[in-house]
């Protein structure tokens, strides 16, 4: 039996008419996006399943299947504390609250200062 180390790629490219390269090939953009986005790891599954048609020596029904696994960027999480009623509350009822107020600010008398020419000395060597 001669092998043919291209025989995949030509069944590849004939499959479907050429659609499941054309997706293999959208996914393999996406999962790189998501990698590049999330800095996370990306898995492509492509399966071929291929079935002898009973009566018909050599001819096959072939089909595939393409999944792809893609990283998620991280959710953030929220900070929340109970009550005494077990209601979840965004601050902590247990905390005491400080009477914070907006002071005017006082107006500035803006002052400058004039440089003065400081000669320097150089030591000859």
């Amino acid at each position: 039996m001669d092998t043919n180390p291209q025989a995949f790629a030509q069944m590849l490219a004939k499959m479907r008419r050429g659609q499941t390269a054309e997706e293999l090939s959208e996914a393999l953009l996406e999962a790189q996006q998501a990698c590049k986005d999330t800095g996370k790891m990306a898995v492509i599954t492509y399966q071929v399943k291929i079935k002898p048609e009973k009566g018909m020596p050599g001819m096959y029904l072939m089909t595939d299947d393409i999944k792809t696994k893609l990283p998620q960027l991280d959710r953030g999480a929220s900070v929340m504390f109970e009550d005494a009623n077990l209601q979840l509350q965004l601050e902590d009822p247990r905390q005491q609250k400080m009477d914070l107020r907006q002071v005017e600010e006082a107006k500035r008398e803006t002052k400058t200062v004039a440089e003065e020419a400081k000669p320097t000395q150089l030591k000859q060597v």
